[in-house]
């Protein structure tokens, strides 16, 4: 009797599905601070780390208990640790596909279709996804969706032909997933290539950049012997994912396995400590266990409360005490030579306004002396800022900050609104000259901007800094020019003007 078809194909993937793991496994197990968010107010002092941990055959430990945090060394509260399972966290995961021609002429294209299908199959009821292909440019039409139908009619929709824009892919699907209504966020990247074709407008070192200061771990699948694999193990390490290099087979294995790690994850609530004024401490989880701790570090970077004010403690009254020694009369004495001194300073202020109002005719026809300091050229440190957005759906939009502040986000009334983002806010950051310096302040401190991959509440912007808000970055370049040297004489009155 012959095997059916679906339990030949079911035997086939568990055969994958296990060297996949074998393949993978770690001498000594191991633990990742996947990611983490702090607490919106009043609960800013909790931080939350989703926590992956594997054993020696590189399968999730299910039972895990006992996890130990620490901040900069100092030990911190646990509140509570549950599994992702249990506690029904929902997941927003970007499924990255390259549809390059190159993915067509190997065949490959149909093996992804299928492993990403299997890998949607698989989502809790609760998670949701987003189907990006990329090829010559990099499509975002598709909308986060929990409707098994209709990302399965996306994938099956995919055709393979163009370039190969993996810059651009990896950049706009960080942003795209950190913005996802989820409290856990991941990409799973596929490509069988290098970024090729010119097509791309991010760097290689953008699109790092970027991944990491998303915040967003990359599960990344390099198929085939023609990818960049350094570049592709770099983006999955900086971002505490997983590189996993694969021929055509392996995906469904590869994909299967990925699910696994997501739905194996441990969530725990960690009370930071009431005297912690350091807003980039770095928290360290481990697992006690027989033989060796299992240990992962992640430098946090906090919005932190300020500390509560001290009660003020009433100074006494000092108990009057009576005059010893001193007459009365040296009190009259002093309160009429107070008298005359206000009197005297009345009659002198009096007598300079009316000089003053009456100090020479109205439009004189002279020449105004300058003294030689206000005729000597001044250097102005200042410019002018011009704010580029160089990644996101407006691409090119610009705006100069001179002396006006100017209000970034989506709203009506911002100098220069985005598009409507889930990681922009109406009004998110305010950018104004103070002095020879450039300011952004975050108007919300619970979503932070994020500067230069860290996310802050003030900051003093510097030539080619670089602002993440959403899906949007924005470039700042910083322009210094010198103020002209004013001219030798005073331009004549207006009644004397030429008209």
């Amino acid at each position: 009797m012959k095997p059916s078809l679906p339990r030949l194909t079911a035997a086939v993937a568990l055969i994958l599905a296990l060297a996949v793991t074998a393949a993978f496994a770690q001498e000594a197990g191991e633990l990742t601070i996947v990611e983490w968010r702090q607490g919106e107010p009043p609960n800013q002092r909790v931080v939350t780390a989703l926590v992956q941990v594997l054993d020696e055959r590189g399968q999730p430990i299910a039972d895990a208990r006992g996890f130990v945090a620490t901040l900069n060394g100092t030990p911190a509260v646990v509140e509570a640790e549950r599994t992702i399972v249990d506690a029904r966290i929902p997941l927003g995961v970007v499924l990255t596909i390259d549809v390059s021609g190159s993915m067509a002429e190997s065949g490959a294209i149909v093996q992804a279709k299928a492993a990403a299908r299997a890998f949607v199959d698989q989502l809790a009821p609760q998670d949701t996804a987003k189907i990006i292909p990329f090829a010559d440019g990099v499509d975002t039409s598709n909308p986060f969706t929990s409707d098994r139908a209709a990302l399965a009619t996306q994938i099956d929709g995919l055709v393979a032909t163009g370039n190969t824009a993996l810059y651009d892919a990896v950049r706009i699907s960080a942003y795209v997933a950190s913005g996802a209504e989820a409290p856990r966020h991941a990409v799973v990247l596929l490509s069988d290539g290098q970024d090729f074709g010119g097509r791309s407008v991010s760097t290689r070192q953008e699109a790092l950049d970027s991944a990491r200061a998303a915040g967003v771990p990359f599960f990344v699948v390099g198929l085939g012997g023609q990818i960049d694999r350094p570049f592709l193990e770099e983006l999955a390490a900086i971002t505490r994912g997983r590189f996993f290099p694969a021929e055509t087979a392996d995906l469904p294995g590869i994909y299967d396995y990925i699910s696994t790690l997501l739905r194996s994850q441990y969530e725990l609530r960690i009370r930071l400590p009431e005297d912690l004024a350091d807003r980039a401490p770095v928290l360290t989880v481990t697992l006690p266990r027989e033989g060796s701790a299992l240990s992962d570090e992640v430098q946090l970077s906090l919005t932190l409360p300020p500390p509560p004010a001290p009660t003020a403690v009433p100074t006494p009254e000092p108990k009057p005490q009576e005059a010893r020694g001193v007459s009365p009369i040296l009190y009259v004495v002093g309160a009429v030579a107070g008298l005359s001194l206000a009197t005297m300073a009345a009659r002198a202020f009096y007598v300079w306004r009316r000089r003053r109002r009456t100090a020479g005719p109205a439009g004189r026809i002279g020449p105004v002396e300058l003294p030689e300091q206000a005729r000597t050229p001044v250097e102005l440190r200042r410019g002018r800022a011009i704010l580029t957005v160089t990644a996101g759906p407006d691409r090119g939009l610009h705006v100069a900050v001179e002396d006006v502040a100017v209000t970034l986000g989506s709203g009506r009334t911002c100098g220069l609104r985005l598009t409507e983002d889930p990681g922009v806010l109406d009004e998110h950051v305010r950018i104004w000259w103070r002095g020879e310096h450039l300011m952004a302040h975050s108007l919300d401190r619970a979503r932070p901007a994020v500067v230069n991959g860290r996310a802050v509440d003030w900051a003093v912007l510097e030539d080619g800094d670089r602002l993440a808000l959403g899906a949007h970055e924005v470039l700042v370049k910083i322009e210094r020019v010198p103020t002209p040297a004013p001219p030798a004489e005073a331009a004549p009155p207006p009644e004397l003007r030429k008209t």
